[in-house]
């Protein structure tokens, strides 16, 4: 049994409980109850780490494929439950790579940190970005509207391409601008499931 505890300097430490159960040979006194406490901090940080790993990119700090999958099954299995529709976006950043073509990898990385943070920051609670791979990111919106009002959608996106074309400073007075373009799919007319959404996108 693991536990979160904290020490009388007030830093928060995770112990391991373990409890014994001792009995005389003939059972004639009470049981006795022996706690065993280990401090496993150190390991529960790495392994919140590896998990982390697993679900995050490890450049942009966003979802990535597989966090996107468990997300998708999730609000997918909401939408048929309670009858709201969910867009699905492919995006793509374009002439991407001449960025690193012409500036090197280091500026591409810092692109695509910027793309994440910018879209991120314009998202809703109900909104979800991964980074689907290379310079292709997947957004996912829902609405409970049905049918879905199209002058909402546009103005979302409207505002999502605004964030993205604005020109990024990657040094003093160096500027780089990007644009992007993106494929959508709606739930349930365009597909059922994350695969075949994403597909579609």
């Amino acid at each position: 049994m693991g536990l979160a505890m904290i020490r009388k300097d007030g830093q928060r430490i995770w112990v391991e409980v373990s409890i014994s159960v001792l009995k005389d040979q003939y059972y004639e006194v009470d049981e006795v109850a022996i706690w065993t406490f280990q401090e496993v901090t150190e390991r529960y940080r790495l392994q919140q780490q590896l998990e982390h790993a697993a679900m995050y990119d490890l450049l942009t700090e966003l979802p990535n494929r597989r966090a996107l999958e468990k997300y998708m099954e999730e609000v997918l299995r909401q939408a048929k439950q309670w009858g709201f529709s969910v867009i699905v976006g492919l995006i793509d950043l374009d002439r991407f790579k001449s960025v690193n073509d012409t500036f090197g990898h280091e500026a591409g990385d810092l692109v695509l940190k910027e793309f994440a943070r910018r879209v991120q920051a314009m998202l809703s609670a109900t909104e979800f970005l991964a980074r689907w791979g290379g310079d292709e990111f997947v957004v996912v919106f829902q609405w409970e509207t049905n049918p879905i009002d199209l002058k909402d959608i546009e103005k979302r996106l409207h505002l999502l391409h605004q964030s993205v074309e604005s020109p990024m400073e990657m040094e003093a007075d160096h500027f780089i601008t990007v644009d992007m373009s993106m494929g959508l799919a709606c739930y349930p007319h365009h597909g059922e499931d994350g695969d075949q959404l994403i597909r579609v996108a």
